[in-house]
């Protein structure tokens, strides 16, 4: 039986190629990001890599299944746990959403969004798997700081979040992006979040 952000483990039969999930994963995102969700194309992908239709429709039931498994999978390498260190987890988070944007850029977003009037399922199932699980790290850094008195106990950490993340969206839209001072603008944050009691 499959997931809707991938294929659940088999108990009989020839074990799946790892390898092949892997390519499938990365022609999909390269298609979401060239061509949007509307032109994504299983066959094409199929077609590309050289495998049948079947072997991705083991995996990956419908064409949905396939985008968002292929966006969730930018942000398996983020930690389940923090360092401590609030400033060194904030700036590794906002490089890891870097990092995403880099991969598939900005577009892949707005191509979610996009389709959000005809495929409303499309931005909910990107919204829940790949967007949500990455602000819920962020915020449970920001309240860790909370927690040690780095950061103020009456700070706004949705807001803080939206800063955040929303500097790299804003770099990567005014052609920044390249410059992106990741430092820099957790730096900016925190000096306006910093509890009182820190000199």
């Amino acid at each position: 039986m499959e997931t809707a952000l991938g294929p659940r483990a088999r108990t009989t039969g020839r074990p799946r190629s790892v390898h092949i999930d892997d390519l499938v994963l990365k022609a999909a995102l390269r298609h979401l990001a060239e061509r949007g969700y509307a032109g994504m194309s299983v066959n094409a992908i199929a077609a590309e890599l050289g495998v049948s239709k079947p072997t991705i429709y083991l995996r990956w039931p419908s064409k949905i299944d396939l985008a968002t498994a292929a966006v969730a999978s930018l942000y398996v390498d983020q930690p389940d746990t923090t360092t401590g260190d609030i400033r060194a987890d904030l700036i590794a988070h906002l490089k890891s959403v870097k990092r995403v944007h880099d991969i598939v850029g900005i577009g892949l977003v707005g191509g979610m969004l996009a389709a959000q009037r005809d495929n409303p399922e499309l931005i909910a199932a990107f919204r829940e798997r790949a967007v949500r699980p990455s602000r819920q790290r962020a915020r449970r850094i920001l309240q860790s700081g909370i927690r040690q008195g780095v950061i103020r106990a009456d700070a706004d950490v949705h807001a803080a979040v939206d800063m955040l993340v929303g500097a790299s969206y804003a770099a990567f839209v005014a052609g920044d992006d390249r410059v992106f001072d990741a430092e820099s603008v957790v730096d900016t944050l925190l000096a306006g979040l910093r509890s009182a009691s820190i000199s």
